[in-house]
C-alpha cells in the first residue's frame, strides 16, 4: 500500500509541475508580445471621382499621403464601381 500510495503522490506533483511549467511558458511569451496589445489602425478614403482603382496608383498614393507608413487597396463599393483605402498605424 505504501508503494502505490507514493506512486499517487508522485503523479499529482508531476502533473502539477507540468501545469505550473505550461503557465509559467506563457506568461513568459505574453510578456515578450506586449500581453496581446493590439496596434490601431487609421483608415482614409481617398476620392478618385471616377469610381475605378489602379492597385499600383492607390497605394503609392496612400504611401505618399501617410509618410510612406500606409497601405492602399482597392475596394469595391457599388457594381463596378472602385475606391481607394489607405490604411496605416495610428501612432
Amino acid at each position: 500500500m505504501a508503494a502505490s500510495s507514493i506512486r499517487s503522490q508522485m503523479g499529482n506533483s508531476n502533473s502539477r509541475f507540468c501545469w505550473c511549467f505550461f503557465f509559467a511558458v506563457m506568461l513568459v511569451l505574453m510578456a515578450s508580445n506586449g500581453f496581446g496589445e493590439a496596434q490601431e489602425l487609421c483608415r482614409q478614403v481617398m476620392k478618385t471621382g471616377n469610381g475605378s482603382c489602379d492597385p499600383e496608383t492607390c497605394n503609392s498614393q496612400c504611401a505618399a499621403v501617410m509618410s510612406l507608413r500606409g497601405t492602399g487597396s482597392c475596394t469595391q463599393t457599388f457594381t463596378n464601381r472602385f475606391t481607394c483605402i489607405c490604411t496605416s498605424p495610428c501612432s
